[in-house]
């Protein structure tokens, strides 16, 4: 069986000690909690979080308000949902198949830029390359992502490992212009840091041309927006 599986409400990964789901539109704010427990038989504790398109990580269950400036939750008690809400920028799932620890992100280009990932990766009691997973949802594709070279220059400054072909393009339609790869330069940063490969699993959808995903760059501010979900199943 398919780690990943691919249903009407997205693309989930379910095992024994977490549940993932990469919603698409058939998923929304007004039937989420519904749909979730009863998908696992459980009554979830949901914790969204106010994104601001920055590199902050919220704790789930410490003492802070319901809604707080976020754009990561770190999972801590079994039975936490963590959401995360993107339109083109990369819904994120990492977890610990050791030590169940376990983070959803919501990654823009100034949360890659910034280092989201291994800044919640650092509140993991155990940041073993070797035990952990990592699962990218749909999000918009290389092929479609054009940037302006000030943009490119911050990111050819800041990652010496920036490899045309693979973490970039020229675009050839406007050649003032880039195609940026922001899921392989955030993998590679990781790897990078960890010294070491990890277990990746990458979308291959692309958010601006599926008709089930909703994409910024498409439809602008009419756009709505994928709800992603992290529960932690076991402690």
């Amino acid at each position: 069986m398919l780690e990943v599986q691919e249903t009407p409400l997205g693309h989930e990964i379910l095992n024994e000690n977490f549940y993932i789901l990469f919603g698409n539109s058939n998923i929304d704010y007004d039937n989420y909690k519904d749909i979730l427990n009863a998908r696992l038989g459980e009554n979830l504790k949901f914790q969204a979080v106010d994104q601001v398109h920055g590199d902050g990580v919220y704790v789930c269950g410490e003492e802070s308000p319901e809604q707080t400036e976020a754009d990561a939750i770190l999972l801590k008690e079994v039975g936490q949902c963590g959401i995360i809400k993107t339109a083109d920028c990369l819904p994120i799932a990492l977890t610990n198949s050791i030590t169940k620890e376990a983070a959803i992100v919501h990654a823009g280009w100034r949360g890659v830029y910034n280092g989201i990932l291994l800044k919640a990766l650092q509140l993991f009691v155990d940041q073993k390359p070797e035990n952990l997973k990592l699962y990218i949802g749909p999000h918009i594709s290389f092929y479609s992502y054009q940037v302006g070279p000030d943009l490119f220059n911050m990111f050819a400054e800041k990652f010496s490992f920036l490899t045309e072909g693979v973490h970039f393009n020229k675009d050839l339609l406007s050649l003032q212009h880039y195609k940026l790869n922001l899921q392989e330069i955030l993998i590679t940063h990781l790897e990078t840091e960890l010294g070491s490969e990890i277990y990746c699993i990458r979308s291959q959808i692309n958010t601006i041309s599926h008709p089930l995903f909703h994409s910024f760059r498409e439809k602008g501010e009419q756009a709505g927006r994928n709800l992603s979900f992290l529960v932690k199943r076991t402690s």
